[in-house]
């Protein structure tokens, strides 16, 4: 399937780029390019090199098929496991860089959120774990020796 007004490489990767919300400097940027080698290749003044396609793709996620050809689909979904992963990668893509990095930063918080709920967890699961003393032997030591008991001292036994 061939996307109206996509017939060049270039005007796909023009499209790449709004879609991702990029200038072209933030593009070229990403790929180690310059702002330059981006715009004369979204104009088709010069050709796209087989190695940038290759890196656009990789670093964008972008098939290459679509990249090259204006066929199937721009973004490779292939390596997400299900539908809430394509859809959390394909609605972040759309974000401006100032969103997403606030996503990101969101994300963190999450995720140390999630890793003091876990120790939290675990603490409660072994409440001996934090008190110096209690912990269990190793197999190489060897318990202290017993006292004799309080009835042993009083009555000799």
């Amino acid at each position: 399937m061939i996307i109206r007004g996509m017939d060049t490489v270039g005007a796909r990767i023009f499209e790449l780029r709004k879609k991702l919300g990029l200038t072209q400097g933030e593009f070229a940027s990403r790929l180690g390019l310059t702002g330059v080698t981006v715009s004369t290749t979204e104009s088709d003044k010069t050709p796209l090199t087989k190695a940038n396609m290759l890196l656009i793709c990789h670093v964008y996620n972008v098939r290459e098929e679509w990249l090259r050809d204006g066929i199937g689909e721009m973004l490779d979904m292939s390596g997400l496991r299900d539908d809430e992963e394509r859809i959390l990668v394909s609605s972040f893509r759309r974000l401006s860089p100032t969103a997403r990095k606030m996503i990101l930063e969101h994300i963190q918080v999450l995720i140390r959120h999630e890793e003091e709920i876990r120790q939290e967890a675990q603490r409660a699961a072994d409440p001996t774990a934090e008190l110096p003393g209690l912990e269990a032997p190793s197999a190489d030591e060897q318990p202290p020796p017993a006292s004799p008991s309080m009835a042993a001292l009083l009555f000799g036994q």
